[in-house]
């Protein structure tokens, strides 16, 4: 397991004070980030080689998100390794080692000149040490947004967007669709599908759907070809 401590920032905090579904993803994303870096297999390895990782799938429960000031260690250890398939969990805790979230994640590694998947080299497999998932299982099935979604926001995808991947990053699917959620919805789990990235310059176009305790917004082009879906479950 590979952890890293934290304080929450102001700059991660939404209207409430709390850290925001962004920074939630962007914290799991460092993690990993941090872990790779740390076992000489992260993003100088991924250049020389030309390969690199990216999530098809979150899924993070929420027990209750961290305020202002408030300090927490985040882990992360990988499961599974399947061919250029990749399985990872999570836990964000407090200093008293209080449970606030776990995620699960799914990743793909792929080969950036030919663009196909790609097995794991032997030194990745040697510097990941697997360990036992956690008890709480992945969601099953594909999360589908209706025809009868509504068009509620568009943007275009600019420089601040983009990653070393040069693909708008992971976290600002969740940002973009955390800004369309109706009032009131008191979020515990949030589902993120990876389609296909977006890149610079890419118009995107968000469709939402609610129903009771839910809310689903595909991140899509205008033909409602999709990008991403996210899916926002309360209690």
């Amino acid at each position: 397991m590979y952890c890293f401590e934290s304080r929450v920032r102001y700059s991660e905090t939404n209207e409430k004070g709390l850290l925001s579904y962004a920074a939630l993803v962007d914290y799991l994303q460092d993690c990993c980030t941090f872990q790779s870096e740390d076992l000489d297999v992260g993003l100088p390895y991924l250049r020389e080689n030309r390969i690199g990782w990216f999530i098809t799938s979150w899924d993070i429960r929420i027990r209750r998100l961290p305020s202002l000031g408030e300090r927490i260690t985040v882990a992360t250890w990988p499961y599974a390794f399947r061919g250029f398939l990749g399985s990872r969990n999570f836990t964000v805790r407090t200093a008293e080692g209080e449970t606030l979230a776990e995620a699960d994640s799914l990743w793909i590694l792929m080969d950036l000149e030919k663009g196909a998947p790609k097995r794991l080299p032997q030194k990745m497999q040697e510097a990941f040490a697997l360990e036992a998932p956690l008890q709480s299982n992945r969601r099953s099935g594909k999360l589908r947004v209706s025809p009868e979604a509504q068009m509620v926001r568009e943007f275009v995808v600019d420089r601040t967007y983009v990653d070393t991947n040069h693909h708008m990053n992971n976290g600002y699917y969740v940002e973009a669709a955390a800004g369309e959620l109706p009032d009131g919805l008191r979020v515990r789990e949030i589902l993120v599908e990876y389609k296909k990235p977006a890149v610079l310059g890419d118009r995107l176009f968000c469709y939402r759907e609610t129903e009771q305790n839910a809310c689903r917004i595909l991140l899509g082009n205008e033909d409602r070809e999709s990008y991403a879906v996210v899916e926002f479950r309360g209690e």
